[in-house]
């Protein structure tokens, strides 16, 4: 599919001419498409071997341990548990490039959180936010 420039997605859009912002996009995207194929050969593994493992689960001790050659795996009882939070209100940044719509796929939301005049969400080396509390 090819991308065409458009002048104006919306009424309230600005363009904001900044070559250092747009190349830390651009770099960010180039890394999300490389990145893709990995997280799906290691779901697929994932998933492999915990099917591979599962089938020796009887054979754990509820608290015990086996190993299988230099892995070991342990079993316990995950008791059940209510769950409930509060979020705090946040400003939400999405990033698609242009060309995506919404019908194809939802652009990456990053959530990060706003203190007044400055950003309060930290970003780790792998990407992940690291500087608010909260589910991740």
């Amino acid at each position: 599919m090819a991308i065409e420039a458009v002048d104006q997605l919306a009424m309230d859009e600005q363009v904001i001419e900044d070559a250092e912002a747009e190349e830390a996009l651009e770099e960010r995207h180039r890394r999300k498409v490389a990145l893709a194929p990995v997280r799906r050969a290691y779901k697929e593994a994932h998933e492999a071997a915990k099917f591979a493992v599962e089938r020796h689960a009887h054979e754990i001790a509820d608290g015990g341990a086996m190993r299988i050659g230099r892995f070991r795996v342990t079993k316990r009882v995950v008791d059940a548990r209510e769950v409930s939070f509060e979020t705090a209100e946040r400003t939400q940044l999405d990033f698609a490039t242009l060309g995506e719509s919404e019908d194809e796929e939802e652009p990456e939301q990053i959530a990060t959180r706003f203190a007044p005049k400055k950003v309060a969400a930290e970003v780790d080396g792998d990407g992940r936010s690291t500087g608010y509390s909260g589910v991740h």
